[in-house]
């Protein structure tokens, strides 16, 4: 899909961010992605659904928020979710966030009792757990990426590139470091191609 514009929507949700300080790497590492696509000449938005949950226990969300979720992710070329672990699981803000705002007649339509996706952006999903690499792929039969592409890119219409970052409370600064760079990696792959469909488009 060749696009005369680069809206990169990023997705933060990080209930730990406040009380555990390497949470807040998470903020941190969404933070170099969002500059990175900047430094790049993408259009960068943040929805940080801590902030916008305000009390994690308590699902406030109006569905005006909802309806401006969609139009947000309606303009974006491009989605980024960072998300922490709980109990091998994504947050619960973020699960009630796609549950409430990827629904029936925006995100997928039912026919014949299949899903068929309405949406056909490109899915980033940056995922940090406690559980080694080898152990979220072996012990735990890669249960978050199958669900990332299984349940949600599949049926929505994304394609869908999932990293996982094991180990995230034990990493020492060596790991963190290697961690930074591969995600300013991913931000150029997301924000650079920008350039060549923006030049391709402009040769036809």
């Amino acid at each position: 899909m060749y696009t005369t514009s680069n809206n990169i929507l990023i997705i933060l949700a990080n209930v730990d961010s406040e009380a555990n300080l390497r949470n807040q790497k998470i903020n941190e590492f969404c933070k170099i992605f969002g500059e990175k696509c900047l430094s790049n000449g993408a259009s960068v938005e943040i929805i940080d659904l801590t902030l916008d949950y305000q009390n994690p226990q308590n699902f406030t969300i109006s569905d005006s928020k909802i309806i401006e979720y969609q139009i947000k992710i309606k303009n974006s070329h491009k989605i980024i979710v960072f998300h922490d672990i709980c109990w091998q699981n994504i947050p619960a803000i973020l699960s009630d966030f796609l549950a409430r705002v990827l629904t029936n007649t925006f995100a997928f339509e039912r026919i014949r009792g299949q899903n068929r996706g309405l949406l056909d952006q490109k899915l980033l999903v940056l995922a940090f757990g406690e559980t080694s690499n080898f152990g979220q792929k072996m012990i735990y039969g890669n249960i978050l990426g199958n669900f990332w592409q299984r349940v949600i890119a599949n049926s929505c219409g994304f394609g869908c590139d999932f990293n996982y970052f094991g180990n995230f409370r034990k990493a020492n600064d060596l790991e963190i470091d290697k961690w930074k760079q591969k995600i300013e990696n991913l931000a150029d792959q997301y924000s650079s191609q920008f350039s060549f469909e923006k030049a391709l488009n402009k040769t036809k």
